[in-house]
């Protein structure tokens, strides 16, 4: 099974790019990723001011 991350990306001056960790995880099934990140993007998990989030195969 492959494993994927979530990055989420900040504008320039706001920060480096980062990998969503939850509950003491920061891989998942792609499956899995794709939901943390819709959650990320509608505004559910109380991160705000990325640019961009994405799912990332983990390397």
């Amino acid at each position: 099974m492959s494993l994927y991350c979530v990055r989420i990306s900040y504008p320039p001056g706001l920060g480096v790019a980062s990998y969503l960790s939850h509950r003491d995880r920061s891989t998942w099934s792609r499956r899995q990723a794709q939901r943390h990140a819709a959650d990320v993007r509608a505004g559910r998990t109380g991160i705000r001011g990325f640019r961009t989030v994405d799912v990332v195969p983990h390397d």
